[in-house]
């Protein structure tokens, strides 16, 4: 790369920019929402409006980077954290900016701030523009997954003798439109009556109005739905995440909770979003439920690039198209012998 393009690499949805201010000064002086103008480099970027996720401090005699970033969390975790994970192992990561309750995602990091701005849609870096691009264009030479299953085991005493279990959902709006990728209540409760006389069953879904420290939302809108009610009346249980965060003193917040829950898991399902990226981290494996979105049309996304998020690249990633499918693949991979000798092990 020369001199220009380090300097200012700018694609249609973000850029990487030298800041020619103060960093902190900058961000600070802005009183409404993280984005380029408020770091005052609306004359540095050709797309400034898309310049609202991630800024890089780079000068040209620094042997040190500087990193902020207020996307969406799955592209976070895909993209971003790999590639500053990458330079904190080379030693030239000095500080890093994100919004509440992205310490945990950022425990590398030898400075880390988090900042009262909101997450928004940013799809990808200079060095892998897009997540969902051909995995033979996808570059892993500046990427390297944080360690999240060894630096949070042990976080959390066991929640009881059986193996963990972590089954996530949203309800969304996606695209603007209605939701697509969540798992309904009927399957849900499907699934908890087959699985929960082989596991200890945590359900995630968090949403913005249940106010959970460090859990922040992003564009996408969630809807009303009765699942935490249904799981409570039905299977009481179930331990519900949100629950568990006032429940345990060990953690300071949502995402330090997850994250230390997983660390004691190998088995997992998640619909299509950041949730399915976090349980691809942790090895094991992790049924996707997904039925819209590019990863469901091109790419082997979960076949191979979610799986190599995992210590050693070992972990399983399944891709789930409908409800009876998923369904068989919990079953398959769950409470097969096969499976259960996996768990043991």
């Amino acid at each position: 790369m020369d001199r220009k393009e380090l300097y200012r690499v700018c694609s249609t949805s973000l850029c990487f920019i030298v800041l020619t201010i103060p960093f902190l000064q900058a961000i600070h002086s802005k009183e409404s929402e993280f984005n380029c103008r408020s770091l005052g480099l609306s004359g540095e970027c050709e797309e400034v409006e898309a310049c609202t996720c991630v800024c890089f401090k780079l000068t040209k005699w620094s042997t040190t980077v500087e990193a902020a970033y207020f996307g969406e969390l799955g592209y976070e975790l895909v993209l971003y954290s790999p590639y500053i994970y990458y330079l904190h192992i080379l030693g030239k990561l000095k500080r890093t900016l994100g919004p509440p309750g992205s310490s945990a995602f950022n425990y590398f990091s030898p400075n880390h701030t988090e900042l009262p701005f909101g997450r928004r849609f940013c799809p990808g870096l200079y060095s892998n523009k897009n997540a969902h691009a051909a995995i033979a264009d996808f570059r892993f030479d500046e990427w390297v997954p944080p360690q999240y299953k060894q630096h949070f085991q042990g976080k959390l005493p066991a929640l009881s003798e059986l193996p963990l279990l972590i089954l996530h959902n949203k309800y969304t709006k996606e695209w603007d439109q209605p939701p697509a990728n969540f798992i309904d209540v009927p399957t849900l409760l499907q699934l908890i009556d087959m699985l929960k006389g082989r596991y200890t069953i945590v359900y995630m879904r968090p949403y913005t109005s249940q106010h959970l420290p460090g859990y922040v939302g992003d564009s996408n809108l969630d809807v009303e739905f009765n699942d935490h009610e249904e799981i409570k009346r039905q299977h009481p249980e179930v331990h519900l995440a949100h629950e568990l965060l006032g429940q345990l003193t060990e953690v300071n917040d949502f995402n330090e909770l997850q994250l230390a829950l997983h660390a004691q898991s190998d088995a997992f399902i998640s619909v299509l979003g950041g949730n399915a990226v976090i349980a691809s981290y942790f090895a094991g494996t992790n049924i996707v439920y997904a039925v819209k979105g590019q990863e469901t049309t091109h790419n082997d996304e979960f076949g191979v690039l979610y799986p190599r998020l995992s210590p050693e690249g070992l972990g399983k990633v399944v891709h789930a198209r409908n409800y009876g499918q998923l369904l068989a693949l919990a079953e398959q991979h769950f409470l097969s012998e096969s499976a259960q000798t996996d768990v043991v092990a």
